[in-house]
């Protein structure tokens, strides 16, 4: 591939300061974030399954950690949409901890999709962490809202 073609194909970049009022804008909002991750698990788990220089056993963990992650994100998103979370996820450290955790998650994907191969185990860390973390945002709201109707 040309150097000018794969400059044209390379993401933003590591200068985040140009985009800093974007961002800015998108964490202001948990629906905004949450958008962003709908199907995202999805999406990464068949981006996966089209490699050939991983094993089918290391897919098939890494795809089981991806339908872990997947879940957690429905689960979020319907506990912000339909449920009691609400206004616990629409504030800003609460929208800070969620991006924190999914964060190198979308950064291990914008890797792998430009065909960098990573290390299984870096990966299952990476998945299961933002996995833990979102359940753990999750529990974290659901006993704020027990203690206050206590």
């Amino acid at each position: 591939m040309s150097e000018e073609k794969e400059k044209e194909n390379e993401a933003p970049g590591t200068d985040l300061e140009a985009y800093r009022g974007f961002i800015e804008l998108m964490a202001r909002s948990f629906y905004r974030v949450s958008g962003e991750t709908d199907y995202f698990a999805e999406g990464f788990r068949n981006l996966l399954l089209k490699r050939n220089d991983i094993s089918e056993s290391d897919k098939i963990d890494i795809a089981f950690d991806l339908g872990r992650l997947g879940y957690a994100l429905y689960i979020i998103k319907r506990l912000y949409e339909d449920g009691p979370l609400g206004d616990y996820l629409e504030r800003p450290d609460v929208i800070k901890r969620f991006m924190k955790a999914i964060s190198p998650v979308m950064e291990l994907y914008v890797s792998f999709e430009s065909g960098k191969t990573e290390d299984v185990h870096k990966m299952l860390m990476i998945i299961g962490g933002a996995s833990g973390e979102i359940y753990s945002i999750i529990r974290d709201g659901l006993d704020e809202v027990e203690n206050e109707r206590c």
